[in-house]
């Protein structure tokens, strides 16, 4: 303000300084208060254990005192999954880190490779990683003792008329997360037991193999949840057992490749698509997110829209 007008600032401010301050202390302080006691409250709340799915549950409760700085606020979160009902310790250790100083968005979450992990141990201690397929659940062809006996000649002699095939896929590890720089694989140790389904409904098993897989995961957020996608790099076989003599496993890999990809690994997507809830702040909703993979941890930048919550008669 110039010279020539600053007199009318100075004449008015006298009069309008206690006017904006009542009114700020009236009108803006409730506000604030109430939006202060809300996120007191849900940092305080014990309930932080948030149910994923039938198998599983994530602990989003606070594993320390909030970190208060001028600009911004650091909590740290144990953000760790246990199977549902079972809060067994995960046999993995959680390495610190630190996110870099970063401006451009409301909201940093970074959730480490030790919280993908404990999902892995969760899941695999629920059994979820054991899959069984057979003919009725097949989507894109018949599985029957035809299609192994012209590869494996023993298989034949079961019947003249091919019998329906069972495939019982089983992990033997807890599989392994990787983080590293717009990369998430997963490896995955396993084996999968081929078995007959004979006219009096047994099972009678003709081969074991073991599994080596390398798949990956692409994530993204929808309706405040992580959701991933597994995508199969490579995977290889190799004869555990056999009841049906020796044979080549080469010639077997490209029928059990084409199940894989056709099979399971659209079952599992269907299960990552039902995603992971992330932690509920005071009512906040993700705005425009971005996930970025960096080495050891995942980190989603996001704008943050606050909902209205109700008016509570405070005073300063």
């Amino acid at each position: 303000m110039n010279g020539k007008t600053g007199f009318l600032y100075n004449f008015f401010i006298k009069y309008l300084k206690k006017p904006i301050h009542r009114s700020l202390v009236t009108n803006s302080c409730p506000n604030i208060r109430a939006g202060i006691q809300l996120i007191d409250g849900d940092l305080r709340s014990p309930n932080a254990v948030m149910q994923i799915d039938d198998l599983a549950e994530v602990d989003y409760s606070l594993s320390g005192l909030p970190a208060v700085f001028q600009t911004f606020i650091d909590l740290d979160l144990k953000g760790v999954v246990f199977p549902a009902g079972n809060h067994t310790d995960s046999p993995y250790m959680a390495a610190p880190f630190t996110i870099p100083d970063q401006s451009d968005s409301m909201l940093y979450l970074a959730f480490s490779e030790y919280f993908f992990q404990s999902s892995s141990f969760a899941y695999y201690t629920a059994g979820a990683f054991n899959v069984t397929i057979a003919e009725e659940t097949c989507s894109y062809f018949n599985i029957n003792t035809e299609i192994f006996s012209s590869i494996i000649p023993e298989v034949a002699k079961y019947s003249i008329t091919p019998y329906p095939v069972m495939l019982k896929l089983m992990s033997t590890e807890i599989p392994t997360i990787s983080l590293q720089q717009d990369s998430f694989t997963v490896e995955i140790q396993g084996s999968v037991e081929v078995l007959a389904i004979l006219p009096d409904s047994t099972a009678q098993s003709l081969f074991t193999m073991n599994i080596a897989a390398n798949t990956s995961i692409s994530l993204n957020i929808f309706d405040q949840k992580l959701m991933g996608s597994l995508c199969l790099n490579r995977i290889q076989f190799s004869l555990a057992h056999s009841n049906v003599g020796s044979f080549e496993v080469v010639l077997l890999e490209n029928i059990l490749s084409y199940i894989f990809q056709t099979e399971v690994i659209p079952s599992a997507n269907a299960k990552l698509s039902k995603g992971f809830p992330l932690p509920n702040l005071a009512n906040v909703t993700l705005t425009r997110p971005h996930i970025t993979i960096v080495q050891g941890y995942v980190l989603i930048s996001t704008d943050a829209h606050y909902k209205h919550y109700r008016r509570r008669e405070t005073t300063c």
